[in-house]
């Protein structure tokens, strides 16, 4: 069996100050990572570990810590357009590990918003009320004549689209929120349909099967 980490930024490292919600929040967006990865790394051949490590900065200095312990990890990070991923290794003194670096593309919600049918799944699980149900969310204006992996800010995108689409029971616009909503998204979406859209989510899953056939 193969142990493997995958440390990444989000969510939230418990603390005093940090209300109880908001840190089961934290863990139920790590569970929905350890739900979506299971789909490919079989429980019997992978101990996989998702640690979330708040912002990237931290989740970068436990992916260091645990390399220098001589544990499997791999490192999963945001990039922007203003800060490509070269800049990032270096900013954060990557680049001898850079084969166990990798991105997605701007944020985890562009993953959502490559599968649409999730957040039409979502609206359902959670019992809110479509709006515009005649219209397709792929056919909406803030998608119209650019890929997902250019889209500037996916979080922002993802945000119009629920407030625009949906209203919860009370009858208002339904709110986006990452550590609330995106947990049940998460789980939701397939590894397959991922890989075929993100070179870095392909390489990522390589790399760690790598690790099994070398054991």
């Amino acid at each position: 069996m193969v142990s493997v980490t995958i440390y990444m930024e989000g969510g939230v490292l418990p603390h005093a100050n940090i209300p109880a919600a908001t840190i089961n929040n934290s863990n139920r967006l790590r569970e929905g990572f350890n739900k979506l990865f299971r789909q490919i790394f079989a429980v019997e051949d992978f101990d996989l570990k998702i640690e979330m490590g708040s912002g990237e900065k931290q989740a970068a200095v436990f992916f260091k810590e645990s390399i220098k312990r001589g544990e499997a990890a791999v490192l999963l990070l945001d990039v922007y357009k203003h800060k490509g991923k070269i800049s990032k290794l270096e900013e954060f003194g990557l680049a001898n590990n850079s084969q166990q670096v990798f991105f997605m593309v701007r944020e985890m919600e562009a993953w959502i918003l490559s599968q649409l049918d999730v957040l039409e799944k979502f609206g359902t699980l959670e019992n809110l009320i479509r709006q515009k149900p005649t219209i397709a969310l792929k056919e909406d204006k803030s998608l119209q004549g650019i890929a997902i992996k250019d889209i500037d800010k996916p979080s922002d995108t993802l945000k119009v689209l629920l407030g625009r689409y949906y209203k919860n029971r009370r009858g208002k616009k339904q709110k986006y929120g990452k550590l609330k909503n995106a947990p049940a998204m998460i789980e939701l979406l397939d590894i397959k349909s991922l890989r075929d859209s993100f070179e870095d989510v392909e390489n990522l899953i390589l790399y760690i099967q790598r690790k099994k056939e070398i054991n």
